[in-house]
């Protein structure tokens, strides 16, 4: 997700910087064999104002990354993001 929203900044020439940005991710497993992913959570942390004009742009590339997108379709996927300042 991160890097999805790196490219996309520089694709669109967009005015952020991203040094310092992480992403917590937890899985949660199902009780019941086979054991699988039940679901994923994803907290992506972002050193910029949650006023900034580009949140919208990078929150959908990060929803819309391709390693996102690949996994299942059963797999809950509950993504937060902080804007830190």
């Amino acid at each position: 997700m991160l890097t999805t929203m790196a490219i996309t900044a520089a694709k669109r020439s967009l005015d952020v910087e991203l040094l310092g940005a992480r992403a917590t991710v937890r899985k949660h497993m199902t009780a019941t064999a086979p054991r699988r992913i039940q679901k994923i959570e994803v907290n992506v942390e972002i050193p910029l104002p949650g006023s900034h004009s580009a949140r919208e742009t990078l929150e959908e590339a990060a929803l819309n990354c391709p390693v996102a997108l690949s996994l299942h379709p059963d797999i809950e996927k509950a993504v937060s993001f902080s804007w830190m300042r």
